[in-house]
């Protein structure tokens, strides 16, 4: 059951494919984020200010660059970063009542987590070639 749920990765490839899956999930993030906050800034301008304890798109702008960053660069950096700060956004909305979408959070999780997996042993089998 371990091999299927944390299964290895056999070339560089497949490190690759898989840390691409962890940047369509931060670009994912980043739309529905961003999208979101314009599409509630538009309908109730500066009510929705005061409602909110986060107002600003700074999390869509993150995740738009950590998805850039894990596309084209396989950033170990950006790959953490994006797990922890998804964490914590879980962790904000579940400590402040609002536990809706567990799964999808779930999935996200593990997005983000496999593309941390992905980006270390892609660079691992980057530094083994080139050794050779």
């Amino acid at each position: 059951m371990k091999s299927v749920l944390w299964s290895g990765f056999s070339s560089a490839e497949s490190a690759r494919r898989t840390s691409r899956v962890a940047a369509c999930a931060a670009w994912f993030v980043a739309v529905a984020t961003g999208g979101l906050w314009i599409y509630l800034f538009e309908r109730l301008g500066k009510e929705f200010i005061s409602m909110t304890s986060r107002p600003s798109l700074t999390p869509a702008i993150m995740f738009a660059l950590i998805g850039c960053a894990l596309w084209w660069r396989q950033s170990r950096v950006a790959a953490v970063a994006g797990f922890l700060y998804y964490l914590d956004l879980v962790i904000h909305g579940a400590s402040s009542g609002d536990a809706k979408f567990v799964l999808g959070n779930v999935i996200f999780l593990l997005c983000f987590l496999y593309g941390m997996r992905a980006t270390f042993a892609f660079h691992s089998f980057v530094r083994a070639s080139n050794a050779d």
